[in-house]
């Protein structure tokens, strides 16, 4: 595969290409970037009554977890539809992102959806801070992996049947 050449001038044509727009537009620009995501993405709260709620989300992150929009926001549906085995591995994850002592968080946990089908999601997190810097929110982005994790469970099957 041929290396793709940088092209110095990207960084100064994408610049301008942005300050040429209105603050409105690149609002609606990410808005519908964040509505028509492929990958599920919610913002999440981090502190007092908002700690774990989704305050946020995409309709892709609320089909991942086999629920409307409106059954999923100001919920802790992501947290409580995480498999009881894996939640105390994503619990100490959040609160090294909390404690700053990580940037990003990614990792693949168990899910069960709200019609009771377990999934594997690859989950990425990531604290974004106020004005201030101080920790606001957690934004979340989930991929349902289930079949490539089913693919290669059954490829290890037939690898482990056929050494016998």
């Amino acid at each position: 595969m041929a290396a793709i050449a940088a092209d110095p001038q990207a960084p100064a044509v994408a610049a301008a290409a942005l300050a040429a727009r209105s603050r409105a537009e690149v609002d609606a620009l990410l808005g519908v970037l964040f509505e028509r995501a492929a990958v599920g993405i919610a913002l999440v709260g981090l502190d007092g009554p908002e700690r774990e709620v989704v305050l946020e989300a995409n309709a892709s992150f609320a089909a991942i977890l086999g629920r409307t929009l409106g059954a999923l926001r100001g919920t802790r549906a992501l947290v409580a539809s995480v498999d009881p085995a894996h939640a105390p591995g994503l619990a100490r994850a959040m609160e090294e992102l909390m404690r700053g002592t990580a940037a990003v968080h990614r990792g693949e946990y168990r899910f069960t959806r709200a019609d009771g089908e377990r999934v594997w999601l690859d989950l990425t997190a990531s604290v974004v801070g106020g004005a201030d810097g101080a920790p606001r929110h957690r934004v979340v982005h989930v991929l349902d992996v289930t079949a490539e994790r089913s693919a290669t469970y059954a490829d290890r099957r037939r690898f482990t049947t056929a050494s016998a």
